[in-house]
């Protein structure tokens, strides 16, 4: 009898120590706030016309690789504060290829806004002193080394002080397992 205990106590303690090597070990993907451009209106000569476009940081913060990553990031000029329950489309696109990302690897995603809004509008978008707002939202796939699958959703609202980059997560629109 109290070799069969010590047997379980030792089945247990070691898929215990297995399951801790999961969580430790695994591939951790989270999303900061990156960098950023503005919207400015420029001659041919200077380069053309820039359109607002946010460049999300991918970070693995993980002991070990993901694979099977994909993600997509997307921007888009909305209302000051975002609407609770506004749909913001997350699909991948068509054909969208499948990598891997060592652990503590960083990599820039980049999602452009569709077309120009006001030139008026942009100080204020900026600023974050007006009624519309510049975000940056997405999701990303992965798997760990261990085969179990997991996602990053994440969504910011982006912003300037002077000429560095700033940026809020906006509450229940980030989530992770």
């Amino acid at each position: 009898v109290a070799t069969r205990r010590s047997a379980k106590a030792t089945e247990d303690t070691v898929e215990l120590a297995r399951e801790t090597s999961r969580h430790q070990l695994r591939a951790y993907l989270s999303v900061s706030i990156g960098s950023a451009i503005y919207q400015e209106r420029r001659s041919t000569e200077d380069g053309g016309d820039l359109k607002f476009e946010c460049r999300p940081l991918l970070v693995n913060t993980g002991q070990t690789y993901a694979k099977n990553l994909r993600f997509k990031a997307r921007s888009a000029i909305l209302p000051v504060p975002l609407p609770p329950g506004m749909h913001l489309s997350e699909g991948f696109d068509d054909g969208i290829a499948e990598g891997f990302m060592a652990p503590q690897q960083q990599a820039n995603m980049f999602a452009t806004v569709e077309g120009f809004c006001q030139d008026s509008e942009v100080d204020n978008i900026k600023k974050m002193s007006g009624n519309m707002g510049l975000y940056t939202w997405g999701l990303v796939t992965y798997k760990d080394i261990f085969g179990k699958a997991h996602f990053t959703r994440f969504c910011h609202h982006i912003y300037w002080v002077g000429n560095e980059v700033r940026g809020l997560y906006i509450p229940g629109r980030n989530d992770a397992d």
